[in-house]
């Protein structure tokens, strides 16, 4: 998981808006869309600003470690796969995590 993503997983999660969220920080909700969809990256205050309003490190934030990952995949929604069995839906979220572990991006192929 990028910046981008992590940005909007934690937004999200505290049930804000992009405008919203912008207005913490004095940004328009044009920047935080672009922050979260990765066509620019905010300044290193800002990100140091943003982990402390999210309880996160600036490593996790920008995804170079993977402290709160179980949270990430008690996030069921974004891994469940319609029309798969109990059994086929462990065996994705296991290679999910040693993938994730590794450092591979939920969408590349497990």
């Amino acid at each position: 998981m990028n910046l981008g993503e992590r940005i909007r997983m934690l937004r999200e999660k505290k049930y804000l808006k992009q405008e919203d969220f912008g207005k913490i920080f004095h940004l328009e909700q044009t920047t935080i869309s672009s922050y979260e969809r990765g066509i620019s990256q905010p300044s290193i205050k800002t990100i140091t600003d943003m982990a402390r309003f999210f309880g996160v490190s600036v490593d996790y934030l920008v995804g170079n470690n993977h402290e709160n990952i179980y949270e990430e995949l008690a996030d069921t929604k974004n891994y469940i796969q319609p029309g798969k069995t109990i059994e086929e839906q462990a065996e994705y979220l296991k290679h999910w995590f040693i993938n994730q572990a590794h450092g591979i991006k939920k969408d590349d192929k497990c």
